[in-house]
């Protein structure tokens, strides 16, 4: 039997307006997912969602490269944002999932004697849960993503938080060959690694209200089931490009668009 029930998630959001062609209005995003499929297992998201519902218990509360952004926070502002875009199941899931390697337990020093970053620490973790190969790509090539838009979109690094063109600078002495850079691209899909790079982007803001970790564990559990039934909208990859722009441009735009109106900055 291929799949054995079907849940319903069923999220009440703002939903973006006139950048998307849509009126601005409170919908309803219905995503019918697969309880189990054939590709799938159980027991992997019985064991692993606790493990990272622990991480992000014992860690999720240090702070992110951005003082008063934690990384729960971050992670849960990142994957908000690739559901308001469009994306589809897995991308949700990997938006929020890009910067586990940060709450694994190694220090700064430990990752630099073992020359390698949390980035490509995280993406070899979620492989070794049974994450799909999207999920890993989008963890341990995030910092590439980075790269990329700099090499391609000559706005986009004048879009980034001060924190942000700072790591960029120390980072980018790393893909000066462009040859071998491909080379480890190969196969990755790349709209999909930078529309997911810009929701890491633009999940810095201090005093939102994003979805919390229990309406996202549900994306988790269903990547970890390897559900692709959700693709998200087609056009999700520049809607994403849109959203970075008016946060630039506009940031109080970009609250009231992403969170709502009356679920914008704390205090307002």
């Amino acid at each position: 039997m291929k799949f054995l029930g079907y849940f319903l998630i069923f999220v009440v959001i703002m939903t973006p307006h006139s950048a998307f062609t849509m009126s601005r209005s409170i919908v309803a995003r219905m995503v019918v997912l697969p309880l189990t499929s054939s590709s799938g297992s159980g027991q992997e998201s019985s064991k692993i969602i606790p493990r990272i519902t622990q991480m992000f218990a014992e860690k999720g509360s240090t702070n992110y490269m951005i003082g008063e952004v934690t990384q729960l926070s971050h992670a849960c502002q990142a994957a908000h944002i690739a559901y308001i875009a469009g994306a589809g199941t897995l991308s949700i899931a990997a938006a929020g999932l890009h910067d586990i390697g940060n709450l694994l337990g190694h220090s700064v020093g430990e990752i630099q004697e073992l020359n390698t970053t949390h980035a490509q620490l995280g993406g070899d973790w979620l492989k070794s849960c049974g994450f799909p190969q999207e999920i890993y790509n989008c963890a341990y090539f995030h910092t590439y993503a980075k790269f990329l838009l700099c090499q391609t979109d000559s706005s986009y690094l004048g879009q980034l938080s001060h924190a942000s063109q700072e790591s960029y600078e120390v980072q980018k002495e790393q893909f000066r060959d462009g040859q071998a850079i491909a080379h480890r691209l190969s196969g990755v899909d790349i709209p999909n690694l930078i529309a997911l790079r810009r929701c890491d982007d633009m999940a810095k803001l201090p005093g939102v209200k994003p979805f919390g970790l229990e309406t996202w564990k549900i994306f988790i559990q269903h990547a970890l089931r390897r559900n692709k039934r959700d693709l998200g909208h087609p056009d999700w990859h520049s809607r994403a490009q849109v959203l970075q722009e008016i946060q630039h441009k506009d940031p109080e735009e970009f609250v009231r668009r992403v969170y709502g109106d009356e679920q914008g900055r704390k205090g307002e």
